[in-house]
């Protein structure tokens, strides 16, 4: 009985899954959909351009497409770790 009222008192809040849209550190571009959103939280650094122009190398850097971050436990993971809401 005891686990019965404890279980009505738990917030509805916590089983919401965690999505990476409603997070603070989800971004995209205009023109790509949500599927191709990027997470701020895990950038990456590319290959350094060298431009044949001029010969000067400019380092590039990009950050990791949200469905790599979720799968991969040493970022965000399936749980979203390192979710924080948008405020």
């Amino acid at each position: 009985m005891k686990w019965i009222l404890f279980s009505l008192f738990l917030p509805v809040d916590s089983f919401e899954p965690v999505l990476c849209i409603n997070c603070k550190h989800f971004t995209k571009d205009f023109f790509n959909s949500n599927a191709f959103g990027k997470c701020k939280m895990f950038p990456r650094e590319t290959n350094n351009n060298v431009y044949l122009v001029d010969g000067k190398s400019t380092p590039c850097t990009d950050n990791y497409y949200c469905s790599t971050a979720r799968m991969s436990d040493d970022m965000c993971g399936k749980k979203g770790q390192f979710f924080e809401k948008k405020g």
